[in-house]
């Protein structure tokens, strides 16, 4: 996770999001929060989910004052499933399953009418077992920690032929719409209480649902959803959080595998809902606002999403949360995210990284655990810590290396003598060494026909092999080459070498200098307690090696000698870094009168 954010702040990304959460109670031990920090220092936001614990008070997750913290709400699109009971009431639910036709009316069972096993009622395998549900309509509660989904299962396996799932009292009117198995649809506490209610009236109790499609035009919408996590913030109580709610109740999310147990995975969606969904929505409008603002600081688009954000549903009535009564600041932050006002905020409020330092004091944090949360690089090395930085992969070229400051440890990437041998054999008789991770013991050497998509086409991107380019070409049970070769080839069986004289070779993507902000800074570079971080760095260099495994001058992706920009220093020895002889120092004070 860490290695991730890095690599995004590393690419100049604007915004992070981050659909991802643990609840704690402060923010030197959180991963996000710490990574949050260091991002919105590199004027990176980061969007993050509050959780799905709700509505329990405190639940709310992700809480650092640094983070735009989003929780959940509804939309005003429903998936409706209407359900008709035999006394002619219709309870509107919703669900996934649309047939164009379906109107079979079936018994209608509610399993703990049977039997008063808590289990029954969340419709657990065991429980089904004694009751018979046979051809029946049943009728679930959410929760008893089954899924949504296996309760459906679990209905099926047991002969149940459709399945009513009402909420649970804490989800209220916060309805889910999820691909079962069977005919299903999801119900509110509310109807739910009315559906066991005609149950126990009657005793020949019906049901049929009427599937309606996607309806549009509920007043209600946005109300908070009932999972959505809820301050107050416990690491923080004095930050209010979520910050702001976006949709995330029966969104159509792209899925990586089929949810109809399909093998054709070009095009999977799902409906999905979480707090999970609203983040990388209001993720998608910080971006447009940055595109908009340039300029501005994660803190200043943070405050123009929050600024501009709605208090009212379509209604025009205060935001409701799943009880259907005006939800409270735990619940909607600032309101429900509005696209359209949040590029034209009019009044932003910002605040610079450093700013947050105080307040974390504040928070009664030890000197270790706040400089754990802002620690910048050069803060670092005044506390004694050498900061060893990647030189990025965006080589060859010169002037794409990364992290230039002087006082970083910036390394670049070389190659190593262990070779993933793979060989390729012509039907000429030549073999070409290659690598492969493929390294099957045992690998027929026969000869197939090889093919380069290139060949005999106007599409530039043919070469590369392309999943369009190939639809043109006969490639079954062929060796398919994205460059170039020969008529006919086979692959020997792999296996593992060591020796290649020619290692370490700086590699192709390896970053070069000079670095653009700093030319005068040779980039990339490449024990004793008391030694600096810069006597450390300069140890590393001063003990590099200048030459390969066989003795002749580090070579670059030509194979030709590169120069300093490609190696710095030259190749790291650990053998001899402990014991350099010869070392430079300098204060962390001496870069100043240099920047």
């Amino acid at each position: 996770m860490l290695a991730a954010i890095d690599a995004a702040i590393e690419d100049g990304v604007d915004v992070i999001s981050f659909s991802i959460g643990i609840n704690i109670t402060n923010f030197w031990s959180e991963v996000v929060a710490l990574c949050g920090f260091t991002a919105t220092q590199k004027c990176t936001l980061v969007s993050c989910s509050a959780g799905n614990a709700g509505p329990l008070p405190g639940s709310v997750v992700n809480g650092a004052p640094w983070l735009l913290t989003v929780g959940a709400s509804t939309t005003d699109r429903k998936l409706r499933a209407t359900i008709r009971l035999g006394d002619g009431n219709e309870l509107d639910g919703e669900s996934v399953f649309q047939p164009k036709d379906f109107s079979e009316t079936l018994p209608l069972i509610f399993p703990r009418s049977n039997i008063s096993d808590q289990a029954a009622a969340c419709c657990s395998a065991e429980s089904l077992k004694n009751i018979d549900v046979k051809g029946k309509t049943v009728l679930c509660i959410s929760g008893g920690k089954i899924t949504r989904i296996d309760k459906g299962h679990f209905v099926k396996d047991a002969g149940g032929a459709e399945m009513i799932l009402m909420n649970s009292e804490s989800q209220g009117f916060t309805i889910l719409a999820d691909p079962q198995v069977l005919p299903a649809a999801h119900v509110s506490y509310a109807d739910g209480l009315k559906i066991k209610s005609y149950i126990d009236s009657t005793s020949n109790p019906l049901a049929t649902f009427l599937f309606k499609g996607t309806i549009f035009g509920d007043d209600h919408a946005p109300a908070v959803a009932g999972f959505s996590g809820r301050g107050p913030n416990l690491a923080s109580p004095g930050i209010l959080k979520p910050d702001i709610t976006g949709p995330g109740v029966n969104i159509l999310a792209a899925w990586p595998t089929s949810i109809e147990n399909n093998t054709d995975t070009k095009s999977t969606f799902n409906i999905s809902s979480g707090t999970s969904m609203p983040c990388p929505h209001v993720s998608g409008i910080a971006t447009l606002v940055k595109g908009a603002h340039p300029d501005w600081s994660p803190a200043a688009i943070k405050s123009a999403i929050m600024m501009t954000a709605d208090i009212v549903n379509l209604g025009g009535k205060p935001i409701e949360d799943e009880r259907g009564v005006p939800a409270d600041l735990f619940a909607t932050g600032a309101g429900h995210v509005n696209t359209l006002r949040a590029s034209d905020p009019g009044l932003i409020y910002d605040i610079q990284p450093e700013d947050y330092v105080p307040y974390l004091c504040g928070l009664n944090y030890s000197n270790r655990a706040v400089n754990s949360i802002s620690l910048s690089s050069f803060t670092a090395i005044q506390n004694g810590i050498l900061v060893s930085t990647t030189a990025g992969n965006t080589g060859p070229e010169h002037g794409t290396v990364a992290n230039g400051a002087p006082w970083l440890l910036t390394v670049g990437a070389r190659t190593t003598d262990r070779k993933l041998r793979a060989i390729v054999l012509l039907r000429n008789g030549d073999e070409i060494d290659g690598e492969s991770a493929f390294q099957p013991e045992d690998f027929s050497q026969t000869l197939l026909p090889l093919v380069y998509s290139g060949m005999k086409t106007s599409d530039l991107m043919a070469p590369f092999c392309t999943a369009e380019s190939l639809k043109n070409v006969d490639v079954k049970r062929k060796n398919v080459f994205c460059e170039a070769g020969g008529k006919i080839e086979r692959l020997d069986k792999g296996h593992l070498d060591f020796g290649d004289d020619h290692a370490p070779a700086v590699t192709a993507f390896s970053s070069r200098g000079p670095f653009p902000e700093s030319p005068d800074i040779l980039k990339p570079d490449v024990i004793g307690p008391e030694w600096s971080p810069a006597a450390i760095k300069s140890a590393i260099m001063t003990t590099a090696d200048l030459v390969n495994l066989g003795n002749n001058p580090i070579e670059d992706e030509r194979g030709l000698r590169p120069d300093f920009f490609a190696t710095g220093a030259g190749h790291v020895n650990p053998l001899r870094a402990n014991d350099p002889g010869l070392i430079y120092d300098i204060q962390p004070n001496d870069y100043i009168p240099y920047l």
